[in-house]
């Protein structure tokens, strides 16, 4: 009897444990906020240029992208003998692609205005629902658990005012986003490094029902004197 209350007090000791070690969402996303770089940082964190490397199909394709804040964002991809910019400032944007038979700059469509301006958000949409509601995150609610790949992750579902919904899996071991899926496909990502303070992932592998992508990343600036000429319609 006194083996048998020893094993009972062991599970219930365990059990309680295990209840304590449970976080809630707000407890979630404040360590997620912290790993990433804090409140501050990430408040302060103005723009960011990254040079990087795009692999496909056996094929490297340097690309550069510039991101201002909520404000605007702008990449080129140069592949032999051709350059496909695209450019997104405020509510339009516009695209120069030589593999669509024009070097003349086109509108882009809603659709892909949209994908765009979600990308032009830096501090990502867990940060803005706490500290910069006018990005538009309506809600967030915590799913439980899943695995990216072996590590443990916990799984929260972000719905925008305009009702377009992702998910974020954030590790459960060190807090950062490993995994974001959405209507356009899934980003998965690695191999995190601080610059100027804020974590950024490094290597990036994208998939959706076009295909597959790896980005490496090269170099990452941030909160540079940018030329806005870079943003302006040819």
């Amino acid at each position: 009897m006194k083996n048998l209350s020893l094993v009972m007090l062991a599970l219930l000791t365990a059990g309680a444990t295990e209840a304590k070690a449970q976080l809630s969402l707000d407890e979630i996303c404040k360590k997620y906020i912290e790993k990433a770089g804090g409140v501050e940082r990430l408040k302060n964190l103005s723009n960011v240029t990254y040079e990087q490397q795009l692999l496909s199909n056996n094929y490297e394709v340097p690309q550069k992208i510039i991101v201002v804040n909520n404000k605007a964002f702008y990449s080129e991809n140069v592949v032999p003998g051709k350059k496909v910019v695209v450019c997104v400032v405020d509510n339009t944007g516009w695209q120069i692609n030589p593999f669509q038979g024009s070097t003349k700059p086109k509108d882009l469509t809603s659709q892909e205005l949209t994908l765009y301006k979600y990308q032009m958000n830096l501090n990502g949409p867990i940060y803005s629902y706490y500290y910069d509601p006018a990005t538009k995150v309506d809600s967030l609610k915590l799913l439980g658990k899943s695995k990216v790949g072996k590590e443990d992750c916990y799984v929260i579902n972000v719905l925008y005012k305009n009702k377009y919904s992702e998910k974020a899996y954030i590790s459960a071991s060190d807090f950062t986003l490993r995994r974001i899926e959405s209507a356009y496909g899934q980003l998965q990502l690695s191999n995190y490094k601080t610059i100027g303070g804020v974590a950024f992932p490094f290597s990036k592998e994208m998939s959706s029902p076009q295909g597959s992508l790896y980005v490496q990343v090269l170099n990452i600036k941030t909160n540079q004197n940018i030329n806005n000429s870079v943003f302006q319609r040819p």
